[in-house]
């Protein structure tokens, strides 16, 4: 016990002492392999600021950097300030069995219209267990927030709750277009979209909402103000909404184009 407590108290020590400048070296070496352009991106700040800090100048951050990245990177804020404690913080867990998987439930507000601004510390209220069949991973990081407004109607209603899944900074060039997503830029605000994905051309998604009169229907947001991505897996509504509606206008239009194709078979005999 007491060898265990001198390695314990040695190796805080090591972190009290470290610089900033260090600190941030370790974290995009654990987080990011080393690479600058992906931390920079994955925090929301731009790449010359963390070159600033990281590289010959050895620069001091401001607050504002500091907040995002244990906001973004789930740094612990004592690590980075103190050296205290683990580098990362406890993150939301999910459990599973062979047969339900339990999601926490946290105060995202993800808005299908002009972007909700949340907060920089998303605190867990409760939790959600699921078939565990209704997920599509079990290795991802899963949870559970709210959807405010309709531009996203019919397929999401104002109140219902997403889960979501974390994708990591990597897969943000495979994602599948036209699907929906969980998007929060740079500056705190989150967006539930579909997706079409052009960062690998032109450095940007854009995001399309369905309900065709919402406004905008359709904007583009960059791949440097990108600060995290969500795949939106569920929805969890008590919005039932009446499909035998537009399987009624689908069958009439159906009728009307057959009647539109006779028409002009017709008229091209008469010819």
């Amino acid at each position: 016990m007491q060898m265990y407590s001198q390695l314990f108290f040695a190796k805080a020590n090591i972190f009290e002492n470290m610089t900033i400048n260090e600190k941030f070296k370790i974290i995009a070496d654990t987080l990011y392999s080393g690479n600058k352009r992906a931390f920079s991106i994955a925090i929301g700040i731009s790449p010359s600021v963390i070159e600033n800090v990281m590289g010959t100048r050895k620069g001091n951050p401001s607050y504002e950097v500091l907040q995002k990245i244990c906001a973004n990177a789930n740094i612990n804020p004592g690590w980075l300030l103190a050296g205290e404690g683990e580098m990362l913080k406890p993150d939301f867990v999910n459990n599973y069995d062979d047969d339900l998987t339990t999601v926490p439930v946290v105060d995202i507000y993800a808005v299908a219209g002009g972007g909700y601004l949340n907060t920089d510390y998303p605190e867990q209220t409760g939790e959600i267990k699921l078939p565990a069949g209704m997920l599509s991973s079990r290795r991802g990081n899963y949870y559970c927030g709210m959807v405010k407004g309709d531009s996203m109607y019919p397929t999401l209603s104002d109140k219902d709750h997403i889960i979501f899944r974390v994708l990591p900074l990597g897969d943000w060039e495979r994602i599948t277009d036209n699907k929906v997503y969980l998007v929060i830029d740079r500056f705190g605000a989150a967006y539930v979209k579909r997706v079409r994905s052009r960062l690998q051309k032109e450095n940007r998604i854009v995001c399309i909402s369905d309900n065709k009169d919402s406004r905008p229907s359709k904007f583009d947001i960059m791949g440097e103000d990108i600060g995290n991505i969500y795949q939106v897996e569920c929805r969890i509504s008590n919005n039932m909404s009446n499909l035998g509606d537009y399987s009624d206008q689908l069958s009439a239009l159906q009728e009307e184009v057959g009647v539109i194709k006779a028409e002009l078979d017709k008229i091209k005999k008469l010819k």
